[in-house]
Order: structure tokens, then C-alpha cells, then sequence
């Protein structure tokens, strides 16, 4: 939509810059032509500077994202995160919004690796698992599941902080965040 109308700018430019031109040129000697020659750069001036608020508008209003599959991602929230005008607060911290067919949900930490990376125990556990080896009874889906994660039975709960510890050590730079707070298997590294 931008390039159009920008386009239709310098080309009108370009026009009314050909006319002008060949009026001072029909003028010569005449004192008016200075006058057509101001103008004509005037005229230009402004045509320019419409051409880059323009372009710096759209700039602003469609960002710049990164390449990849973090064009379709929601800006993940966060305090850097609310400062972005595109930016809305999440009801739960680290939420973003994944589609279901982005690349970015294929890098899941593995919390039995997190568990064990930070040095409390090799497997982790989610609420009515009956034992550190017996999955069968683990609670995936319930509200704020991604958040009930912890690495024994009666241990405190891994944080987003923990979390993005594990996603470090596999995508260098990378931060935990989940595509839907309740579902304890939604936790991606970005």
C-alpha cells in the first residue's frame, strides 16, 4: 500500500519537476524564472519529506520483525515487551502466541533436563504423578498447568527464569515462553 503511494509521489515529483524545469528554461532572462526555480525546489523539498515520514510511519506501524517463523509470533510479553506499542500485557508471564504449524513450537525444553541441569533431581513432576517414573497420573491440561512444573514431589515450582536456564543450554540467547498457560507440554525456547 506504502510503495504505491510513494511512488505516485516521485512520480509527480518528477512531473511537476520536468514542467517547471522546461518553464525556466522558456523564461530565460526573465526574472520569474528564479522565482519557477524556487519553487521547483520547494516543491521537491516537500515531496521528499512526505516520501520519508511516510516511509518512517510504515516503519513504525508494521515494525521491523526478524526473519523466519518470528514474523507470525506475537511479541512475546514481558517488561521489554510492554514497552512496544504492538505489545498487549499477558494474563500469565512468558505467554506468547505460536501458530499451530510455526517451527518455534518444535524448540520444547525437555524438564527432565532442566530438572537435572539445575542440579535437584533427573526427572520433573506435575501434580498427580504418583512417582518420579510413573507418568500416567500427571495433570496436562488445567488452568495454569505450564506453571506447575517442579523437579520433586514437594519442591517448589520451576519459574520462567528456570525454565529459560534449559533453553539456554540448547538455543543460546533464547527465553522460555508458553503458547497457552494451560498446558503443561506448551513451553517453547525463542
Amino acid at each position: 500500500m506504502f510503495s504505491g503511494t510513494i511512488s505516485a509521489i516521485i512520480w509527480t515529483a518528477v512531473i511537476l519537476f520536468v514542467i517547471f524545469g522546461l518553464l525556466a528554461i522558456a523564461l530565460d532572462g526573465k526574472p520569474e524564472r528564479w522565482a519557477i526555480l524556487g519553487t521547483v525546489a520547494s516543491v521537491l523539498a516537500i515531496v521528499v519529506s512526505i516520501a520519508v515520514a511516510i516511509i518512517q510511519d510504515s516503519r513504525e506501524i508494521h515494525g521491523n520483525p526478524s526473519a523466519g517463523d518470528r514474523q507470525s509470533a506475537n511479541l512475546p510479553s514481558g517488561p521489554s515487551a510492554r514497552h512496544s506499542k504492538q505489545a498487549e500485557p499477558a494474563p500469565s508471564p512468558g505467554v506468547t502466541s505460536l501458530p499451530a504449524d510455526s517451527k518455534l513450537r518444535k524448540q520444547i525444553p525437555g524438564m527432565d533436563q532442566i530438572c537435572g541441569d539445575l542440579g535437584l533431581s533427573q526427572h520433573a513432576w506435575l501434580p498427580g504423578q504418583t512417582s518420579a517414573t510413573n507418568l500416567s497420573g500427571r495433570v496436562i491440561f488445567a488452568p495454569g498447568a505450564a506453571y506447575t512444573w517442579s523437579c520433586t514431589k514437594n519442591r517448589p515450582k520451576l519459574t520462567r527464569r528456570d525454565i529459560t536456564h534449559g533453553c539456554q543450554i540448547w538455543y543460546p540467547g533464547a527465553k522460555a515462553y508458553t503458547w497457552d498457560p494451560n498446558s503443561a507440554y506448551s513451553w517453547v525456547c525463542i
